[in-house]
């Protein structure tokens, strides 16, 4: 088997450091990050370009309003950064359990990947307005999926905006109309670059728990948001993140199992391993060592 990389069919894996990982253990939860935050944010963009080149080639063939309209719904992409209004929610996890690029990414001081069950994050997640998804790295797949979706929320407020009222429009009610449909455009494309990815990242194999964000400003009955986002710090920045709460019964946790990546502390942490899992679980876990040799990553 390659030392370098190896699958477990039924285990999504999570890279993350040791701190991360003792989070994970004692709160049962994971971080879902603004994707703007994290270390590969400009793969979200790649998508939001992808998009933008579509839309200005179909621009280049529309004349009159049809032209205007769509060049309104690429003025709002231009807008998108890291002070967008809508927030864009991540949490990464692999296929690949021992993949030396995700030790390098996210483990250059020594780091974990936990497995958890597939099966069980999606029925975690179901309440939590959450989606997972598998990214994709085939650039020909990638323009389908983008052609798709604006042929489909983009072009119909193009051609005729009336059919979305039922009574007759003045200029100015158009102008809501297809404003309307940039918002609704926004956030599904949102949604679909948060799992588009360059084809050189193939080898990753990513999949992403992506929080719906069009709940993101859901008001409970006192007019509070349900959803708040906490806060971190790194390197000078503050980082917004949600919680994603996992299961807690045992029966899911005796499916997680742990790798210890390249390291040479591999026995003291097996040792506080299995301890600091017993304070929070009466079930046992496979806690294994990565093969590849350590060095400085």
């Amino acid at each position: 088997m390659n030392e370098q990389k190896t699958r477990s069919n039924d285990l999504l894996w999570h890279y993350t450091s040791p701190k991360g990982l003792t989070g994970i253990i004692e709160s049962s939860s994971l971080w879902a990050t603004d994707v703007f935050y994290l270390n590969d944010s400009a793969e979200f963009m790649y998508g939001i370009n992808i998009a933008r080149e579509i839309i200005k080639q179909k621009i280049s063939s529309l004349g009159g309003d049809e032209k205007k309209r769509l060049e309104s719904f690429d003025t709002h992409l231009s807008f998108i950064g890291p002070d967008y209004k809508r927030p864009v929610y991540v949490c990464s996890l692999s296929k690949a359990e021992n993949e030396l690029s995700q030790w390098k990414a996210y483990c250059r001081e020594g780091g974990f990947s936990i497995g958890f069950p597939r099966k069980g994050l999606v029925e975690a997640i179901q309440n939590q307005h959450f989606e997972l998804k598998e990214c994709v790295y085939n650039s020909t797949e990638q323009q389908n999926i983008i052609n798709v979706l604006i042929d489909s929320r983009v072009i119909p407020y193009i051609e005729n905006p009336e059919q979305f009222s039922q009574i007759p429009c003045t200029p100015d009610m158009i102008s809501a109309i297809v404003s309307g449909g940039v918002n609704e455009f926004l956030w599904e494309l949102s949604s679909t670059c948060s799992i588009l990815k360059h084809p050189s990242f193939e080898r990753e194999e990513e999949w992403r728990l992506i929080f719906d964000h069009r709940y993101a400003y859901e008001k409970d009955e006192s007019g509070k948001n349900k959803i708040e986002p906490q806060f971190r710090t790194k390197t000078g920045l503050i980082i917004p993140y949600i919680r994603i709460k996992l299961p807690e019964n045992e029966d899911f946790w005796r499916q997680v199992s742990i790798i210890i990546g390249p390291t040479k502390y591999e026995k003291e942490l097996k040792g506080s391993l299995y301890t600091l899992y017993g304070k929070y679980h009466t079930t046992a876990i496979s806690i294994t060592q990565s093969k590849i040799p350590f060095r400085e990553l």
